[in-house]
């Protein structure tokens, strides 16, 4: 893999952060991922997107958001080498089910030697295609599998549109509640992106949502709603504080629709 494909706008937050100002930042910036410092500018930490969902729904405190990112980060950092990042990044998956990867120039973890990260969701089909087939095509074909989005902001579906449609799937917005995916044949996924509705639109939608079979994820920049929402979801619904992780729902995607397809032959 080119080392282009390296982002280099990562974000560093003191560990002794709150967990608000981290999130804030990471809405503001569209980061899926932050790196934890410490006095020293030594990288000790790391905290996904996934991380503030799932361990903060489970701390039972009423000020969590004030609480500092070291409560909730993960350590040690495992770090793929700038020189070695196809190795790294395949074995650190494999091994470790990581789906991000910070780099580094050489073995000494401070933060002036981190020259970028990578997630799955960057290397999309390339790495996908490399971690689940030994030996396989060089490049994944086009699965089209039908994905539809529910969206109040344009520039929200515009941006998903192109991702997804990118990783192979067949992509079109859904806007009108007599459209709703009928729950038969390979039953297309839902991304249901909370922000923007009012609250009589919202509920509407989610009345549909509750009933429909297919895989949904619905995205909300709010993590307050986020931590209560996932206290009343099944195994074909997940919800995400933004930005999405895309790795993680191309792979649930892609995983839950197959399944759909087979068991329809």
């Amino acid at each position: 893999m080119s080392n282009s494909n390296i982002k280099s706008n990562i974000l560093f937050v003191p560990e002794n952060e709150q967990i608000s100002n981290v999130v804030r930042m990471m809405i503001d910036q569209n980061l899926s991922s932050v790196l934890i410092q410490d006095k020293n500018d030594y990288v000790i930490g790391i905290v996904t997107e996934r991380d503030i969902v799932r361990k903060f729904t489970l701390l039972d405190m009423t000020d969590k958001l004030e609480r500092t990112i070291n409560t909730i980060m993960n350590r040690p950092v495992l770090f793929a080498d700038v020189n070695n990042i196809d190795a790294d990044v395949t074995r650190l998956h494999r091994e470790k089910k990581l789906r991000h990867f910070p780099v580094l120039q050489g073995s000494d973890p401070k933060t002036h030697n981190v020259v970028g990260m990578i997630s799955l969701s960057d290397m999309a089909r390339k790495y996908m295609n490399i971690l689940d087939f030994d030996g396989g095509p060089e490049e994944l074909p086009k699965h089209g599998y039908p994905l539809r989005i529910i969206s109040a902001i344009e520039e929200q579906f515009t941006q998903l549109e192109k991702i997804f449609s990118s990783l192979g799937y067949n992509v079109s917005a859904l806007t009108e509640e007599r459209k709703f995916p009928l729950n038969t044949g390979v039953l297309p996924g839902l991304i249901f992106d909370l922000d923007g509705f009012d609250k009589h639109v919202l509920h509407k939608w989610l009345k549909l949502i509750k009933n429909y079979q297919g895989p949904v994820v619905m995205a909300c920049s709010n993590p307050s709603i986020v931590a209560s929402f996932r206290t009343f979801l099944d195994k074909s619904r997940r919800i995400a504080i933004k930005p999405l992780d895309i790795s993680f729902a191309d792979w649930w995607f892609s995983s839950m629709m197959s399944k759909n397809r087979k068991s329809k032959k």
